[in-house]
């Protein structure tokens, strides 16, 4: 399931299991997933559609599995179509297009899964008149609900995994752009000042990493805090007097739940993430 490296493999076998998929090069940036990616329905449907592309987590769905209870079930003479349900998000379709080999023995033919019954999903994410569905290149029944449970662990590890990916490479770019555009007489590499104005920086800093100015200001004050226990609410309310107090609260609350920053001793007391 993961290699050696640390990078997800999910290249669908003949056995069920997962192969690792042959990478670029080390120092090439990773854009799109070429191997098989565990997803639940809520993720294919948040994930955001630009052009014939679907974009998850800063990377491109190419192949994605789904494990879901089937709630209806057609057959035409040329595909199946299944309306599922994992509970997640909204109902999705999933299409197995016919194999009409006349030389094809019937056991080998794919079954009609009925309803109320578990399918395991392996295709291709689709959008046709603004409804998204998977085309499935394989789907077999689920026999064993402990099949349903190691899947939602791997969309669990694969969300974290290419999300945290995404959150440091915002992290770098916010820090190089910082680098750049330092304060008059500041020394390369350190923090700019943060006060209760708004600067140049911290406006296009806020638009790197999807923050509003005021929760960037937050957060770079945060940052040049030294003490072990962090930073506390009534400095940044002091600091920050152009700011209403709710507005502070409000975007503490934003980057602790996006993981920008986290509470030391208590729920009055903040580090950012990036200064451990």
């Amino acid at each position: 399931m993961w290699n050696n490296a640390g990078d997800y493999d999910g290249g669908f076998d003949q056995g069920g299991g997962y192969l690792s998929s042959q990478s670029d090069t080390q120092d090439k940036k990773k854009t799109r997933v070429q191997h098989i990616m565990p997803c639940t329905l809520a993720r294919l449907m948040k994930a955001e559609h630009v052009e014939d592309k679907f974009i998850s987590d800063g990377v491109e769905l190419n192949q994605v599995s789904v494990v879901a209870l089937v709630l209806s079930a057609q057959e035409t003479t040329t595909n199946q179509v299944y309306r599922v349900d994992d509970m997640t998000g909204p109902i999705m379709e999933v299409r197995v297009f016919a194999d009409n080999d006349p030389d094809m023995l019937e056991s080998d033919k794919v079954p009609l899964f009925r309803e109320n019954t578990y399918i395991h999903a392996w295709g291709h994410l689709r959008s046709f008149g603004g409804n998204r569905n998977i085309t499935a290149f394989r789907i077999c029944q689920v026999d064993d609900m402990e099949e349903l449970t190691h899947h939602i662990l791997e969309c669990t590890y694969a969300h974290l995994y290419h999300s945290k990916e995404l959150h440091l490479m915002r992290l770098k770019n916010a820090h190089h752009f910082q680098n750049r555009t330092t304060n008059p007489g500041q020394q390369p590499g350190m923090r700019p000042r943060v006060d209760g104005g708004m600067n140049a920086a911290a406006t296009v800093d806020a638009g790197d990493m999807g923050l509003t100015p005021v929760q960037m200001q937050v957060l770079n004050l945060i940052r040049t805090s030294v003490e072990d226990h962090g930073i506390t609410t009534t400095t940044l309310s002091n600091q920050l007097k152009g700011l209403p107090r709710k507005a502070i609260t409000e975007a503490l609350d934003f980057l602790s739940s996006e993981g920008h920053i986290y509470s030391t001793i208590d729920d009055e007391h903040f580090k950012a993430t990036d200064s451990i």
